[in-house]
């Protein structure tokens, strides 16, 4: 019913007419129960009624926009007809007159725009898919040529301009006819003096506010939101929820949006038919407080995830979120702030994705029972600090040619701690504690910079390096693990780093190049042991209670 209806209008609904369900004919516009999951209101066109075998009535319906019927409506789902509405303060009857036959020639418009609309959204999303193909592709081959790197922002901006959804790029084109149309039709009904019968203006004020489809300007809300449809936040437009705001998602959605994107050398699509989702193009904030924080789930039905596309701004302070499998993700050039985030269990894949060339600030955030807390892909940039997360697979996964900076977060009872592949991290004051595998396991390239902190209580080892790995730490203790470092055809460079208590060896270097400077050793059966020609320069180690040798050496130099 969009060319018809127009953001901000309000319907006058007749309640008499389901007491008496055969005075509605096929033209009228009805609203009823969509009684599919939990009960939402629709407001359609009826195409066709007829009698069933018990003498009731059965309403055939079809949005004025969509290309398909509902399924058939009974009369009991009736609420009422559609009579009039009111826009800019003024009634204007729909159900007689001018208004009516211009209503009539909107509807057949209509599907002519709904399907003009598809196959130049279905010509973009071409263009996006092998956007984004293309660039899938050049992160895969950047792993093994840099230089590739820089075709990934050009494919990123050739994507962008060609999605759809960022520009509403369609239907403003197919609704100035029916606008024009239907301004010219009330300008008649008024001079006719046609009104809308038993409306009266509605009153102000709400118990909350139900959200769904295309935020356009500025929209503030606060209390009980709830979000019955995907919303999309178009470029310029800003959506803000005040603190103590509480963000119920539907089972039953009346506005559906999708997009696609390339992420982690693969495509990830955000289209979900059952869960609602939120995809920002402008921007997006949830200013919540620590006493008044912003719910989003909670006690209504799961909900897919808030995705900021294109050059997408968010900041989301003190949030609650319940009931997302992924909640948030950062694409394309967006620029996220994350403070003082609380995940339940139901948040049980990632917490947070950071692709594409985005910009992530993740803040004071705790996540229990999390696969993933923290992933970041392809070019992105993500800084992690003040944060919790535990009994995760891994807490912290970065891959291609990511950069993430962890700093005073605490990683306990993982699967591992921190995976990195091809990426670049620093750590700071980061303690990973009783992880079942590795705390640090790093691949292909991928060099991790820790200052400071921990790696206590490791099922395997403390950190483990293959294909051509970097590990440089300083001041860092190593401690209680099965075993410590272990390297494959990697490096190292070890400064003051403090190993105690590790069982089966401190240090094992196997090929590669390594430094040892300033470093303790105490404790397990070998202290440091380096084979298969491995090149190790070690300065001031001092070795205490190893039960077997204290610097084993074989084949190395």
């Amino acid at each position: 019913m969009v060319h018809l209806f127009a953001s901000g209008d309000s319907l006058a609904v007749d309640s008499e007419a389901r007491l008496d369900p055969g005075k509605i004919r096929p033209g009228d516009i009805v609203a009823y129960l969509d009684w599919a999951g939990a009960p939402s209101v629709s407001v359609h066109r009826v195409i066709f009624r007829f009698r069933t075998k018990d003498g009731g009535w059965k309403f055939l319906t079809k949005g004025d926009g969509n290309l398909w019927f509902d399924p058939l409506v009974d009369a009991a789902q009736i609420t009422g007809k559609v009579t009039g509405l009111f826009r800019g303060g003024r009634p204007v009857a729909i159900d007689s007159g001018p208004c009516y036959w211009a209503g009539i020639f909107i509807a057949c418009y209509s599907l002519f725009a709904a399907a003009a609309t598809r196959v130049c959204g279905e010509a973009a999303r071409a263009v996006v898919y092998f956007a984004c193909r293309a660039e899938a592709a050049a992160m895969v081959l950047a792993r093994r040529l840099p230089p590739a790197r820089a075709l990934v922002p050009v494919l990123l901006r050739c994507g962008i301009a060609a999605d759809p959804n960022r520009y509403e790029c369609f239907s403003p084109a197919f609704s100035w006819l029916p606008g024009k149309v239907m301004d010219l039709a009330s300008a008649l009904s008024r001079r006719k003096g046609a009104v809308v019968p038993g409306a009266e203006k509605p009153a102000g004020g709400c118990a909350g506010t139900v959200l769904a489809g295309i935020v356009k300007g500025s929209l503030t809300l606060g209390g009980p939101v709830t979000i019955c449809g995907d919303v999309t936040i178009m470029p310029g437009a800003a959506l803000v929820l005040l603190p103590g705001s509480t963000v119920r998602f539907s089972s039953v959605k009346s506005a559906d949006s999708c997009a696609l994107r390339a992420a982690g050398g693969g495509l990830r699509e955000f289209r979900n038919d059952k869960l609602c989702k939120i995809l920002v193009y402008g921007e997006f904030t949830c200013a919540g407080s620590p006493g008044a924080p912003v719910t989003m789930g909670g006690s209504g039905a799961d909900w897919d995830c808030v995705a900021f596309l294109g050059r997408s701004r968010g900041v989301l302070e003190n949030v609650l979120v319940s009931g997302a499998i992924s909640p948030f993700w950062a694409m394309d050039f967006s620029r996220v702030r994350l403070s003082g985030i609380k995940a339940d269990a139901r948040v049980s894949r990632e917490l947070c994705v950071a692709a594409g060339c985005s910009t992530v600030e993740l803040n004071g955030t705790v996540a229990e029972g999390t696969a993933s807390p923290v992933s970041v892909l392809d070019l992105a940039k993500m800084t992690v600090r003040d944060c919790g997360f535990s009994g995760a697979d891994t807490a912290v996964n970065v891959s291609g040619a990511a950069r993430c900076r962890v700093s005073n977060t605490a990683i306990t009872g993982c699967r591992r701690g921190i995976y990195a592949a091809g990426a670049r991290v620093l750590g700071v004051n980061v303690a990973i504690r009783a992880c079942l595998e590795q705390g640090l396991l790093l691949e292909d390239s991928a060099v991790f910079h820790g200052r400071g902190g921990e790696i206590t209580g490791s099922g395997a080892q403390a950190a483990r390096l293959r294909s051509g790995a970097k590990l440089l730490l300083s001041g860092t203790a190593v401690t209680d693990g099965h075993e410590g470092i272990l390297s494959e055809g990697s490096g190292t460079a070890l400064k003051g780093v403090k190993f105690r208590g590790n069982r089966e060896f401190s240090v094992c270097h196997n090929g590669g190049k390594h430094s040892l400077s300033g470093c303790l050793v105490c404790g397990g059966e070998i202290g440091v042991g380096v084979y298969k020609n491995a090149r190790c320069s070690i300065n001031g180690l001092l070795v205490s209670g190893v039960n077997g040798a204290g610097l084993d050496i074989a084949s190395a130099r």
